[in-house]
């Protein structure tokens, strides 16, 4: 069995989390996708990826481990 490990958020010794701006803009751009797309919310957010659910990058690195 492999094991995948990916670092989400590393850049170094220096952590920058959002700034509520950016989140603000992140939330405007989803529902802008989300008015264009003609979907029903469940399929829209379905179709997002999981990314676009909370964030990395900020005061601490996320570490995802998938298995084959």
């Amino acid at each position: 069995m492999a094991l995948n490990v990916k670092l989400w958020g590393v850049r170094g010794s220096l952590p920058t989390p959002l700034k509520p701006k950016d989140i603000e803009a992140r939330i405007k751009s989803l529902l802008i996708d989300f008015s264009k797309s003609g979907k029903d919310v469940d399929t829209f957010l379905n179709s997002l990826a999981h990314y676009n659910f909370g964030g990395f990058g900020g005061n601490t690195a996320c570490v995802e481990v998938n298995s084959d």
